[in-house]
């Protein structure tokens, strides 16, 4: 939870740079401005905590899976639990 609000913060902060910033175009500045406001709804809160947890998950699989000395089991494994925690979220998307 609390690497999808940093996450959140730093995308917000990137697009008010970005519209504010009086080398860029106005229209890249309006979007940029846009984008910003709307990461203060709910539902885009609510996506990138679902994301973040995702994109760890799939991280912490990749990084285990290029070890060279992983063995072969293991790394069955390591995919069968992504499999299942996948599967898990996406069970609990619905909540």
């Amino acid at each position: 939870l609390v690497l999808g609000v940093f996450g959140v913060v730093f995308i917000k902060e990137t697009f008010l740079e970005i519209s504010n910033d009086l080398d860029q175009k106005d229209f890249v500045k309006i979007e940029s401005k846009k984008l910003n406001e709307s990461m203060c709804t709910l539902e885009v809160a609510f996506y990138a905590i679902f994301w973040n947890d995702i994109l760890k998950r799939l991280d912490l699989t990749s990084h285990l899976l290029q070890d060279p000395k992983i063995v072969l089991q293991t790394a069955i494994n390591v995919l069968n639990s992504l499999l299942s925690f996948v599967q898990e979220i996406q069970n609990k998307y619905e909540e």
